[in-house]
Order: structure tokens, then C-alpha cells, then sequence
């Protein structure tokens, strides 16, 4: 198993092809794109490597910030599954040091606040929203299903009952 931060995983992935890279830690090149998709670790597009053995120059895909509460630390490969833990060892271990962070916070909050969209007070569900409309749609299916099917099971129960609705 090999720890790396989405930095050094990016940079490992543009310095050599993918499945070079995952034979060194004896993988598939798929599950180490895996690993790179999960960590949001951008990736060569297809026929990157032939434009640089042709002597082209493509540009590199910049590294994303990272996501709110995403881990900087990418784990790749499996550690065996230690049974027996101890926690006074854990305890005596030195305390780390404080984290140092590359980005100030106030700009992670302005990132954060960009992706999150206002959400509209709605009183009444007459006209829902898109989300909550196929819900309500779902669970009338569900409904239909219990009161026809002549076998219907108790996970398909609505999830909610007509009398709390207001469409209904």
C-alpha cells in the first residue's frame, strides 16, 4: 500500500502513461484511474503520450482545488486488516503537528458558496420542486403497486401517505 497526496498522484500520472504507472504497484491501469477519478486527480486524454514521443507540446490538465472535506491523502493499494489494535499504543504515539493549509479558508468558504445554489421557500407542495415532484411521482407509483399487485411487498411501500401530501 502507498500513501500519496493528490499533488504527488498528479504529478506520478503526468510524468509517465497510466499503465505504466499502475504496473509499478501491480494494479490494472483501470483501477488506477479509479483511484485518480476518486481523488479527482485529472487524467491524460487519450493519445496524450503519442503527441509527446511526436515532439508536440500539449498542455497539462491543471490540478482542481481540492473538494471540501475530500482527503489530501490518496491510499492506493489495500492494508491487511490489523485485528488486534491497541489504543494506549495509538494514545503514546507523539501529537502531530498542526496542519499547514495551502488555501485560506474564507477563499474555501467563497468556492463553496459558488457551488451551492439558494433554495426557494415553497409552502405548498402544488407546484414542488423537480427533485421532490419525481419523489412524490415514485410514490405514487409505489401506491398504485401496493393497492394492484396481489403479492406486494413491504419495501414497496409509499414512502408517504396521501393524507400528508397536499397533492393528493
Amino acid at each position: 500500500m502507498a500513501d500519496f497526496t493528490r499533488e504527488a498522484l498528479y504529478e506520478l500520472v503526468w510524468t509517465d502513461p497510466v499503465r505504466t504507472v499502475a504496473a509499478r504497484f501491480g494494479m490494472s491501469d483501470v483501477a488506477f484511474r479509479k483511484h485518480c477519478v476518486r481523488a479527482a486527480v485529472p487524467l491524460p486524454e487519450r493519445g496524450y503520450w503519442a503527441k509527446v514521443a511526436a515532439g508536440r507540446k500539449v498542455p497539462k490538465i491543471a490540478l482542481p482545488p481540492r473538494a471540501p472535506c475530500a482527503s489530501n491523502v490518496i491510499q492506493i493499494g489495500s492494508e491487511p486488516y490489523n485485528w488486534r489494535y491497541d489504543p494506549e499504543a495509538e494514545l503514546a504515539k507523539p501529537v502531530p503537528s498542526p496542519p499547514q493549509f495551502q488555501e485560506p479558508i474564507e477563499a474555501v468558504k467563497a468556492r463553496v458558496a459558488a457551488r451551492v445554489r439558494k433554495v426557494p421557500f415553497i409552502r405548498e407542495l402544488a407546484e414542488p420542486l423537480e427533485d421532490i415532484r419525481k419523489l412524490l411521482d415514485e410514490d405514487a407509483k409505489r401506491a398504485e403497486r401496493q393497492r394492484t399487485d396481489r403479492w406486494a411487498m413491504s419495501w414497496d411501500k409509499p414512502c408517504s401517505t396521501p393524507a400528508s401530501r397536499s397533492d393528493a
